[in-house]
């Protein structure tokens, strides 16, 4: 059968003596009803829901079909007062990540506010450079002259929408790894890859009577299996591979990799990794933070963090596991350190914290 359009048609009664009253919202006829003359109209149509809208009733002109007798034909219109005006942030894989939801004052928008927008993250391997409005690309850098272009339109109540998109710059496309002591998948020592790869080292042998102990980055512990998997961060990386008569023991291990600032908009981002032995299962895997006022010389733990940011599901899939922590409003330094909580297959339960790292609107504090 082919596709076929029905299209609605209405006919009038020759019989009728009354008046016809038709229902409209814009151009879209909802009903005609007939009515006496002089006499109210029976009944009015339902109309479905319109979002940001409140039905305000059925008008003829300013004056409400109810409170009217009906003469002649006429023409009613649905009125609606715009309740809500919605302000969508578009992530930079173009899905929501927010919605804002602007309410007016007094039954009129002339005098909203947009106050806060939601922050922009931090992604490796990219550099964040502002937010454009819509199908406009016009380019706003600053946070505070976003929301005053957001203010203006959201004054003006518009019907649709308004679409904020992130946008973001992609830095170096690739980067290289070097490997001592070991090789990366291929057997090669040295390899380049882009932000977010998984690379793959393998420890290949020490000196005679030496045996495989841990990986190193910078002289920190990244891992303890002689395979170690990690993403690939936007900087050139260094990996060895470490020998001793007795190794290590096999345990957690978590460490900042890096430290980004954003000082146009008092932000800074911290990428943690952490890892566990292939026998273990990661709980939780983040960070830890404070105010460097507010440790005031005490170690940072998870006991007296401000903040402790970490993901506690996707990360038990991983033995290895990367996550960002950005922290808005920047105005004291702050204190980081990665956490990784892991357990057996007994169920015990183990803690792991790095090095502490920090941190102020102008980036990471050289030395610590």
């Amino acid at each position: 059968m082919e596709n076929m359009t029905l299209t609605e048609h209405w006919i009038k009664d020759p019989d009728f003596t009354g008046h016809y009253v038709t229902f409209k919202d814009g151009d879209k006829i909802y009903r005609i009803i007939g009515a006496d003359d002089g006499k109210r109209v029976p009944y009015t149509p339902p109309v479905s829901n319109k979002k940001g809208y409140e039905f305000m009733g059925w008008y003829y002109g300013d004056t409400e079909i109810w409170d009217m007798t009906v003469t002649e034909d006429i023409v009613v219109q649905a009125r609606w007062l715009k309740n809500e005006v919605n302000i969508q942030f578009i992530d930079v894989n173009g899905k929501e990540k927010s919605t804002l939801t602007v309410t007016p004052i007094d039954n009129s928008f002339k005098n909203v506010t947009v106050t806060e927008i939601p922050s922009a993250p931090y992604l490796d391997g990219y550099e964040f450079k502002g937010w454009t409005i819509g199908t406009d690309t016009t380019l706003h850098t600053n946070a505070d002259l976003l929301k005053l272009a957001l203010t203006v339109l959201a004054r003006t109540a518009p019907d649709d929408d308004i679409i904020v998109n992130e946008v973001y710059e992609q830095k170096q496309t690739e980067f290289t790894v070097t490997v001592v002591g070991g090789t990366i998948k291929d057997g090669d020592v040295t390899g380049t890859f882009k932000p977010s790869d998984q690379v793959y080292v393998t420890a290949t042998g020490g000196s005679a009577g030496q045996v495989f102990s841990h990986w190193e980055k910078d002289g920190i512990i990244v891992g303890y299996e002689e395979t170690y998997a990690f993403r690939m961060p936007s900087f050139d990386t260094k990996l060895t591979a470490v020998y001793k008569t007795i190794p290590e023991e096999k345990v957690g291990t978590a460490y900042i990799e890096s430290v980004t600032a954003f000082p146009e908009s008092n932000k800074v981002s911290f990428v943690s990794v952490v890892s566990v032995p292939d026998n273990k299962r990661i709980l939780r895997a983040g960070v830890v933070a404070n105010t460097e006022d507010a440790l005031n010389g005490e170690e940072l733990t998870i006991d007296n963090t401000r903040f402790q940011s970490y993901n506690s599901t996707t990360c038990r899939s991983y033995t290895t596991f990367k996550y960002t922590f950005t922290k808005g409003n920047v105005n004291e330094v702050w204190c980081v350190r990665a956490y990784v909580q892991y357990t057996d297959k007994d169920g015990n339960i183990y803690e792991t914290y790095g090095d502490m790292v920090k941190a102020d609107k102008d980036g990471r504090i050289n030395g610590v």
